[in-house]
This record gives structure tokens, C-alpha cells and sequence, in this order.
């Protein structure tokens, strides 16, 4: 019986990954040879998740941040410890080799490089500087890596039916960019919802729903409206392109490479109403107007001939970072 130990190995590396074939436990895959049978819960001992777990979150590693040498180190462990516990090598190389270590490829952004936005509209293209027209929330390069972006206008992105509101009715998201704007609707000063719901939307339990409601439509982004209080505070606001300094730079025209991308949500930046002025100043309607023209104006749709573009440097270091793969095989 194989021990357990790898387990809890995989689960502490937490940035490292395994593969366990389906249909497989430790009692039916087979002992490796010169190995001492051992009862599977016995292998699991304290002072062992103790060594891993000190080793693991020592200062020697840093943080084992992809791209760093502590993050080579993790995974060169890791290797090991998959190797003395008798797993099979899980990744296998283009020229056939078998190992543990699978080569991930990155690009390591320039530290200034805040990024550039390209609204295109029938009439021109109008640019604008990152940090101080928009900060991203939550930024994924390969959102923009497929060019020019449509635009759709998603207005509170509430989904109500039930209350009689539903702001993407009749409305074409996926692949595309979407605008919105914060708050709930409001009519002469009074709430459209009923007043529990529109108190939900004025809290960040309401903003996780109005989320929801986007996502599940697989927009390729979100522009999201700065609110009165983003607005006042714009300085301090923090940026996922300041902290985000390692992307993937894999090939995202291969279904394999986009598959595990997939899995998390779009990039969502916040953006000033420079930018939500651009957008619409082709268009019949915008947003702009609701102070003025109040709720009787509104709707969502989609904007016509009009995309974003967003320019990142290219000049950024590639690099190889890795995955730790072991295969056990099951034998039913």
C-alpha cells in the first residue's frame, strides 16, 4: 500500500499540483518495490506535517512566489518527495521524456507598466492611461489578448424578474466587455425595487449578486463605474496591474491553455466617467443622463460600433515556472 504522506504533501504545497488518476486509493494501487507495507493512517504523524509545513513556509522559500527561487525550490522538494514515496512521473515532454516537472511559461511585467486603454468608436480611438482613468479589481491578460473588445451596457446589472426587473433582457454578453454602473434604480428619488431588495444593493452582499448575475453570462470584462466613495478616494485605491507582476504567457489560441483560464472570473476594472463619457458619445443614450432625464430613460443595450482595446507592454522577461505532477495508478 502506498503511504499517505503525499497527500498532505499537496494539500500543504497549496501552489503545486497533483494528478490522481480516477478509480484509484492507496489500499488497491500497487506496492512499490522496496517499500515496507505500512497502515496508510499510521504514515500521517505530526512531527512529519510539522517538517513539511516548516520547510515549506520558511523564510528560505519566501513565499514561494512563481518566478521566484523559493518557488523552484517548493516545486524541486516537492519532485522528490513524489519520487521517494514510489508515484509515477505525471508530465511527459514533447521528445517523450518522462519527469515530475512540468514547464509553465510567464512573462513578468514592468513594475511601471499600468497599461493603456483604446476605446474605438465610429468617429475615432481615444486613449487612456491606466491609474489614473481606470484600476483594475481583478486583471487576467488573456481577457484582452483576442483584440478589440464590443461593448454592452448592462446598466445596475440587476437580475430581479420576480420584482419585475431584469437588466439583461434581450441582451448579447458573452465575449464581451461589460459597463455598469453602481447603485439600484431609483424614481424620483424613491427605490423601483421593493425596499428590502434595494437595501440589499446598496450592500457588498448585493454587489456579489448583481456579480453573479454577470458571470454566469461570461462576459470578457467588466467596467464597472467608480461609486461617490472609488471616486473620492481614487489615490488610495489599490491596482491588480501594482501587485500582479507574473502573467501567463502561454499560447491562448490552444483550447488547453485557456481551459484552466477559464475557470476564473473576467478582469474587472474600475474606471472614471472620462471614460464612461467616451464610451457613450456616439450613443443616443448614456448613463450620464440618469440625474437628468431619471429612470423613465433608462435601458441596457448593446453599443454599436464601439470597442476596447487594452495595450500592455511587451517588453517584459519570459521565464519557465512549474508544475509537480505524480501519477498513482488504480489497479479496478
Amino acid at each position: 500500500m502506498l503511504k499517505l504522506r503525499f497527500y498532505c504533501r499537496w494539500i500543504i504545497s497549496l501552489c503545486l499540483s497533483v494528478l490522481i488518476l480516477s478509480g484509484c486509493s492507496p489500499s488497491q494501487a500497487e506496492q512499490p518495490k522496496n517499500k515496507e507495507k505500512i497502515v496508510p493512517i499510521e504514515s500521517i504523524t505530526i512531527e512529519e506535517l510539522k517538517e513539511h509545513v516548516y520547510y515549506l513556509a520558511s523564510d528560505d522559500l519566501g513565499g514561494r512566489v512563481v518566478g521566484t527561487p523559493g518557488f523552484q525550490k517548493a516545486a524541486r522538494y516537492t519532485a522528490q518527495e513524489f519520487e521517494e514515496d514510489g508515484l509515477e512521473p505525471g508530465h511527459v515532454s514533447a521528445n517523450g521524456k518522462k519527469g515530475y516537472l512540468q514547464a509553465v511559461p510567464f512573462k513578468r511585467r514592468q513594475p511601471t507598466d499600468l497599461g493603456h486603454l483604446i476605446i474605438r468608436t465610429p468617429e475615432r480611438g481615444i486613449g487612456f492611461d491606466g491609474g489614473i482613468h481606470f484600476k483594475f479589481l481583478v486583471f487576467k491578460p488573456d481577457d484582452f489578448a483576442q483584440g478589440p473588445l464590443p461593448v454592452v451596457f448592462v446598466g445596475y446589472g440587476i437580475e430581479e424578474p420576480q420584482a419585475g426587473w431584469n437588466d439583461y433582457t434581450g441582451l448579447d454578453i458573452k465575449g464581451k466587455a461589460a459597463v455598469m454602473i453602481p447603485g439600484s434604480p431609483k424614481k424620483e428619488g424613491r427605490p423601483v425595487l421593493p425596499p428590502d431588495l434595494d437595501a440589499l444593493y446598496a450592500t457588498g452582499e448585493g454587489d456579489g449578486r448583481r456579480f453573479d448575475a454577470l458571470y454566469k453570462r461570461e462576459p470578457a470584462a467588466l467596467l464597472l463605474l467608480a461609486n461617490p466613495w472609488r471616486s473620492q478616494n481614487w489615490e488610495q485605491l489599490s491596482n491588480a496591474l501594482e501587485r500582479k507582476k507574473v502573467f501567463y504567457a502561454g499560447d491562448l489560441s490552444s483550447e488547453s491553455d485557456r481551459i484552466v483560464l477559464r475557470r476564473q472570473r473576467s478582469s474587472k476594472m474600475v474606471i472614471r466617467e472620462s471614460i464612461l463619457k467616451a464610451l457613450f458619445r456616439a450613443e443616443a443614450y448614456s448613463p450620464l443622463q440618469l440625474k437628468e432625464k431619471g429612470i423613465a430613460g433608462y435601458r441596457t443595450f448593446n453599443l454599436k460600433d464601439v470597442s476596447i482595446e487594452l495595450k500592455i507592454g511587451e517588453d517584459g522577461e519570459k521565464f519557465n515556472s512549474w508544475n509537480v505532477v505524480g501519477l498513482v495508478r488504480g489497479t479496478d
